[in-house]
């Protein structure tokens, strides 16, 4: 099942991205994988939800239309496990198998049992795929929607294209739909196909994402202030949908009253909720970043441009890009490289966020 923070009243929608990912697993081209690769908090994992459920309440006759499978990787990988053979968590890929299988016998009867006896479970996926596809009458293409990709370490990746990923898609009939940082890849060999990628859209509707607050809260008008309130930040656009709704909750006072000022006890939590938020389990992330390490992020938001070379980051802070300090941040999905200019960067949003940060810390 999806995350369980994901609501679907508050969820905003990206046409563009949605009609192309749409057109997409209706095509009976080889691309049979579509990433969509953007920083962290842009709302990759919403958007994976919200066709979830779209495609789940499709139906024919009273019954789906589509197979969808979700599947969050991280809950069957040992991400802190070194030794290849048991990065897999094999229980938990079953599990998962046996959940899976159940949805589709809705579809077809004739799909074998989960074979557990086997030394490796990407066996079971293989025949879990292959009876999908040779014995189910389906109007339309299974689809496995990953999530939690990018929360794996090089290795453990590795291992889950090779031993996962590539047997989802195995034969021609199935589609795997994922999300993950600019910095992450799929790994070479795995899905052994050609495959389609985008970005989410820079822009999003931030008013249609107010009103989506505001009736949240019982409520069907939005601030009087609301247009002020978002220039009081001189630099970010508010084109982040976690940190919009996190600023406007901050700001919401209720009864017809404007939003309140933001202060930087708001910037602050917000920056240290984005890092540290739950992941699709309510797992959180990462633990809180250490003072220093804060310090010379903001540091690196103040004074190095908005994509940065070794020589400008090692000239405007003192830190090279092989220092514990800045491998944490990349670590923990705050700075990025870009894998067209091999620049780095701070994931936006959060970047024109802490340069309002470092101004209100300088004017109070």
């Amino acid at each position: 099942m999806p995350p369980w923070e994901y609501d679907p009243n508050l969820f905003v929608d990206r046409e563009t991205i949605r009609k192309e990912i749409e057109q997409w697993v209706n095509d009976a081209s080889d691309k049979r994988a579509f990433s969509l690769i953007d920083s962290p908090g842009t709302g990759k994992t919403w958007l994976l939800n919200n066709l979830y459920e779209k495609w789940k309440g499709e139906t024919i006759s009273g019954r789906s239309d589509r197979l969808v499978f979700w599947l969050d990787i991280p809950d069957v990988v040992n991400k802190k496990e070194k030794q290849r053979d048991l990065i897999l968590k094999k229980e938990k890929i079953f599990k998962w198998l046996e959940a899976a299988r159940g949805e589709a016998l809705g579809h077809c009867a004739e799909i074998r049992a989960i074979d557990r006896t086997v030394p490796d479970p990407s066996r079971a996926v293989e025949d879990f795929i292959e009876d999908l596809c040779q014995c189910c009458d389906l109007a339309n293409s299974p689809v496995f929607i990953l999530d939690g990709y990018d929360e794996l370490s090089d290795s453990a990746a590795e291992t889950v294209c090779d031993r996962l990923i590539h047997y989802l898609t195995i034969r021609d009939c199935t589609r795997i739909l994922l999300a993950y940082r600019e910095e992450q890849r799929l790994y070479f060999g795995a899905p052994r196909f050609s495959q389609r990628s985008a970005s989410m859209e820079s822009r999003i509707s931030d008013e249609k994402q107010f009103c989506r607050l505001t009736e949240a809260h019982g409520d069907t008008t939005l601030p009087s202030n609301l247009n002020d309130w978002k220039t009081s930040l001189k630099n970010y656009p508010w084109t982040h949908p976690f940190i919009n709704a996190f600023l406007f909750e901050c700001a919401w006072q209720g009864n017809g009253q404007p939003l309140r000022s933001l202060t930087v006890v708001d910037l602050r939590k917000c920056c240290n909720e984005l890092i540290t938020r739950p992941d699709g389990n309510g797992v959180f992330r990462h633990l809180p970043l250490h003072p220093s390490d804060f310090d010379l992020l903001k540091q690196i938001a103040e004074k190095c441009p908005p994509e940065w070379t070794s020589f400008e980051l090692e000239e405007n802070t003192g830190q090279r890009p092989s220092s514990e300090a800045v491998k944490r941040l990349v670590e923990y999905g705050l700075v990025a490289i870009n894998s067209t200019t091999h620049r780095q960067k701070i994931a936006d949003g959060l970047r024109e966020l802490l340069r309002d940060l470092v101004a209100m810390e300088a004017h109070p």
